[in-house]
């Protein structure tokens, strides 16, 4: 997962990870959650 996460920082894309997992969340430079439908 590191590597694949410095591949998308070097190359500036975006990545959109849907996951439950509040370990790989912490990896990310950004996290949204969704609470009762609305983004937070």
């Amino acid at each position: 997962m590191q590597l694949f996460l410095e591949l998308v920082r070097d190359t500036e894309a975006s990545l959109l990870m849907v996951t439950h997992s509040a370990r790989l969340a912490d990896l990310l430079d950004r996290r949204l959650t969704l609470h009762n439908g609305q983004l937070q």
